[in-house]
């Protein structure tokens, strides 16, 4: 992946196997090779991105189509705010694990969270507070063995 800045604000994050790239002020470019069957070839895709905009990348789907964003949601870290916008559940726990004292696991052997996806925004970082909505929204249960882990699974309703 390659950005170019063209005076401009932007963030630039890394989740499992995803880039995403928000611009805030200003403009950037982006690049990424053509993916086909998951490998790269030997061209690049490029996408101008103005404010209020944004675009993922990934080796899985490629450069994405461009995207709408509110530019304040855009590094909202800086400020403490956790802002989700249809992320997976796996993702989700990726970004979460940043911030956890103690690792967040799946435990989902039926991939029964494969088309999950949570939305929220939260005002400042609070791990168990993001949890806890996950679970009131979602079949999915937050387990605490022990102090070394936090568990996901998912509850089947049937």
């Amino acid at each position: 992946l390659t950005v170019t800045a063209i005076g401009t604000e932007f963030d630039v994050r890394h989740v499992g196997e995803t880039y995403r790239v928000g611009v805030a002020e200003g403009q950037v470019r982006v690049g990424f090779p053509v993916v086909v069957n998951g490998e790269k070839i030997d061209m690049r895709i490029r996408r101008d991105l103005v404010a209020g905009q944004e675009v993922g990348a990934s080796l899985a789907d490629g450069l994405e189509d461009i995207s709408s964003i509110n530019p304040s949601y855009i590094a909202a870290w800086r400020t403490d705010m956790l802002i989700y916008r249809g992320v997976s559940i796996k993702d989700l726990v990726a970004y979460l694990n940043r911030y956890s004292q103690v690792p967040i696991v799946i435990d989902d052997p039926q991939e029964a969270f494969a088309g999950l996806q949570f939305r929220g925004v939260f005002r400042e970082v609070d791990v168990a507070k993001v949890l806890q909505t996950l679970s009131e929204v979602h079949p999915v249960s937050v387990e605490r063995p022990d102090a070394e882990q936090v568990t996901l699974r998912f509850v089947d309703e049937r």
